[in-house]
């Protein structure tokens, strides 16, 4: 009886350290996952402060989040967002409707850039959303959004095509834009970007 105990006692240890490194791996992947991902979003590399994840819960938290145009345009900056906080269904990322029941994106600028060319940082990046999509790039793929916050502080306008002084045609505007959007898809959350925040 002695030694079934000590085999329960040493199989549940075992099962405790199991979920442990389960825990922990799930945590690593995550924050590896990252900086491809938006490098694969938005075909620009970036840079994060710190991302936090819940250990027994579902949540992510991306904190100085600085998003980097190609090396093409002069200016570096194209979105700095000091604090993104996403909830998601464990199960729904292992399948191809991924859901997101909420999503607070706390976005302190964006920078909108046009080159000697006249190309946008923000049309560039949205051609190479569009590719990760396939051919139809407004269709849907999927994934699902409960609510998201959003919060946008400034947007800057910086046109090297119209250069007066020896200097680009810069204009900021302040939005100190929040809204709460609810049930959105991929696509929604993206036309609500470019056509009601950015217009």
């Amino acid at each position: 009886m002695v030694t079934l105990r000590k085999i329960v006692l040493i199989l549940i240890g075992a099962l405790v350290a199991l979920v442990f490194v389960v825990l922990i791996g799930r945590i690593v992947i995550i924050r590896m996952s990252v900086l491809p991902m938006v490098r694969s979003l938005t075909g620009c590399d970036a840079s994060v402060g710190r991302v936090s994840v819940g250990t027994f819960s579902s949540y992510i938290v991306i904190q100085d989040l600085k998003i980097i145009n190609p090396s093409d345009f002069v200016e570096k900056r194209l979105l700095n967002a000091p604090e993104i906080y996403i909830e998601y269904k464990l199960t729904s990322l292992l399948s191809s409707h991924m859901k997101f029941p909420k999503i607070r994106l706390k976005i302190e600028e964006v920078v909108v850039v046009k080159n000697e060319k006249g190309e946008s940082n923000l049309a560039r990046s949205m051609a190479s959303k569009s590719k990760s999509e396939g051919r139809g790039g407004v269709a849907s793929t999927g994934t699902f959004f409960g609510e998201v916050d959003l919060s946008l502080g400034r947007v800057i306008h910086i046109d090297y095509s119209k250069v007066s002084g020896g200097k680009p045609l810069t204009k900021e505007t302040t939005l100190n834009y929040h809204f709460t959007y609810r049930d959105l898809s991929d696509s929604d959350l993206k036309k609500i970007v470019m056509q009601d925040v950015l217009k």
